[in-house]
């Protein structure tokens, strides 16, 4: 396209087109939030929809179209732009911590929240909006999609396979242990109180006892009651026994129903207390622990959070977590398998060898050696990081990139599936490549993943309740977003007008889609984590404080990027 100069009217125009459109779609999100018809429920259903199936055909699609082995140093660039994001991110979190004295239990959350951007759905939304066609082409705004995905990459692999999306829960580990002290000390002392019951119980068998030897005993022959004038039969020595014992352990079973009763009283169920956990409801007749938990809890913890399985042990977080999820909630079968099963099985074999040792030791011998599991190796050798980095490339976001690139950078790969000049091979019968009916799927597929995730986006901000949250945290919620989306874009532009000069960055495609990086609010996964690992039960801090980030973000975000972008067309592209 022949470069023209544009008034400045009309780069405002153009800048500010996208992000109408995207507004747009955060508010249609939002009223379908506000009416109910995205619940909790529905946004973990349709996120997981987005994360699985609809990213990786758009992660496939652009990177097979429009990257190859001529992109190797912009994938670098990218690359190393994306930590630079990250470590100025991360200087701003720790400045507005130690400058505005927050909650310290917001430390890591709020270092999570300035580091991680939003570089998949805005970018992209962005990068896809019909204003831009005014000064790109398609297949320039193409490759600029295809930055993205591969920023989007690099920010993926920081947060599953480097297991950064944990980082929200040192927020809440030190309560985490402190309950569990508690839970000890309450089953220390109700150890303690079971002794006492089990001396009681001595007590009333010997008086059981006593009262037996006053009754036993009596003469042979016919025995009259004092209250009735019924016969009785005759006394027998083996009856008289078997009297004994019968009341001695009625008595005993009494004591033991009443001891069960006072422990239920002084406990709730197991089931009441699974279902508060899970539901953030008790299952109590009263109304009014309901009604008040129901006003301090969030609909995303109640949905999300995974405090109560860590807390439990159930959910180990320095194994690899679920793995076809959009937020995992579970550690990974496979590595479950490494150690739960094992002392499963170990624990089993040990009761069977105690019984059988000869037998059982003859047919171990005879018996084959299990197969060889990477995962056991693994951890047998202090291995389980690599474990954790290599299973979660299994994720579908990850395998869709990973051949992504393998077919765009290998040429004869990539000619099956798109026109590559330089290379020739048979055409099919329409004169497409053989294997293009896979980029026909995945780019058809594609179309609905960033306006779904910009829908579910409008409804995450729906959920944020304004009277929860901290006011306290405003000015500094102020802070970092200033820093943001007004400090970090002048840092990103004085940064790539140097990789322009230095010749490692040429198109202005490849300027515009590194400038966008820098002006974007903090992720949408952030709310989503730190609702993972946010207590369903008590003050949700963490999640009152990252509200206040996310409504002040989006609110001034319309401006910044406006300006930002006016400024990148009108001065850096010379427009």
């Amino acid at each position: 396209m022949v470069q023209t100069k544009l008034s400045l009217g009309e780069c405002i125009y153009i800048s500010i087109k996208p992000i109408i459109r995207v507004y747009l779609i955060l508010a249609t999100g939002f009223l379908l939030s506000k009416k109910g018809l995205l619940s909790p429920q529905m946004t973990k259903d349709v996120s997981a929809l987005v994360v699985n199936a609809l990213l990786p055909c758009l992660a496939f699609n652009k990177i097979v179209s429009y990257i190859s082995y001529k992109d190797l140093q912009m994938i670098g660039i990218i690359v190393l732009t994306s930590l630079f994001i990250y470590a100025l991110g991360l200087l701003g979190g720790v400045g507005v911590y130690f400058g505005f004295k927050t909650n310290p239990k917001f430390f890591y959350g709020l270092l999570f929240c300035s580091s991680c951007t939003n570089i998949s759905d805005l970018t992209i939304s962005i990068m896809q909006s019909e204003g831009l066609s005014a000064i790109f082409t398609e297949d320039e705004l193409g490759k600029g999609v295809s930055y993205a995905v591969i920023f989007m990459a690099v920010q993926n692999f920081m947060l599953m396979n480097l297991g950064l999306m944990t980082v929200p829960y040192y927020d809440v580990k030190n309560d985490n242990d402190e309950q569990q002290k508690k839970k000890e000390q309450s089953v220390e002392s109700e150890m303690e109180q079971g002794t006492l019951n089990n001396n009681n119980d001595t007590t009333t068998t010997t008086v059981g006892k006593s009262l037996n030897d006053n009754k036993e005993k009596p003469e042979s022959g016919d025995i009259t009651s004092n209250d009735s004038n019924e016969q009785l039969e005759p006394f027998d020595s083996n009856n008289g026994d078997n009297d004994i014992t019968s009341l001695a352990s009625s008595v005993n079973s009494i004591e033991v129903e009443e001891r069960a009763n006072s422990f239920q009283r002084r406990r709730p169920s197991i089931a009441s207390a699974i279902a508060r956990t899970f539901t953030g409801h008790s299952t109590a007749t009263t109304t009014g622990t309901n009604r008040s938990v129901e006003n301090t809890t969030d609909d995303l913890v109640r949905e999300y959070s995974i405090v109560s399985k860590v807390r439990t042990g159930d959910i180990d977080l320095h194994k690899p977590l679920s793995i076809y999820t959009d937020v995992p909630t579970g550690n990974a079968p496979q590595a479950m398998e490494t150690e739960d099963t094992t002392s499963s099985n170990n624990s089993s074999q040990t009761s069977i060898t105690e019984d059988n040792t000869a037998n059982n030791t003859k047919k171990k011998d005879s018996k084959p050696k299990t197969k060889f599991s990477f995962a056991k190796w693994c951890y047998s050798h202090k291995l389980g990081w690599l474990y954790y980095i290599l299973l979660n490339f299994k994720r579908p976001a990850s395998i869709a990139t990973v051949l992504g690139l393998l077919c765009a950078l290998v040429p004869w790969l990539r000619i099956l599936f798109v026109d590559q000049s330089g290379y020739h091979i048979h055409q099919g019968p329409d004169d497409a490549p053989v294997l293009s009916v896979f980029m026909d799927f995945t780019s058809y597929v594609a179309q609905a993943s960033v306006p779904l995730a910009l829908l579910l986006l409008g409804g995450t901000i729906a959920k944020i309740d304004i009277k929860t949250l901290d006011f306290k945290f405003l000015k500094a919620s102020i802070a970092l977003n200033l820093y943001r989306l007004c400090v970090m874009p002048i840092i990103g532009i004085a940064f790539v007008n140097r990789l322009v000069a230095i010749g490692w960055v040429e198109t202005p495609i490849q300027r515009l889609s590194l400038v966008i990086t820098f002006a974007v609010p903090s992720a949408t996964a952030c709310i989503y984590f730190t609702a993972l690992f946010t207590p369903v039960e008590g003050p949700q801090v963490q999640m009152a404080c990252l509200g206040s980030i996310y409504v002040v973000a989006y609110m001034m975000f319309f401006v910044t990027l406006a300006v930002v972008l006016t400024y990148s067309i009108k001065r850096d592209l010379g427009y």
